[in-house]
């Protein structure tokens, strides 16, 4: 079993860095939630992949 890095909390599928971009998403997604740390649901995931689908 192969140990996952951690960078800033967030485990990672290799032992590269966050880019700057992930970073940002980070940011975003703790603005949005409040400062909360809701698990992903279904219906949540699927809210937000509609929001991002270019029109």
């Amino acid at each position: 079993m192969t140990d996952k890095r951690l960078v800033d909390g967030v485990r990672l599928p290799d032992d590269s860095s966050l880019t700057d971009n992930e970073k940002a998403w980070v940011e975003f997604i703790r603005l949005a939630s409040g400062g909360n740390d809701p698990a992903p649901t279904l219906k949540a995931i699927q809210a937000l992949r509609k929001a991002l689908e270019p029109e």
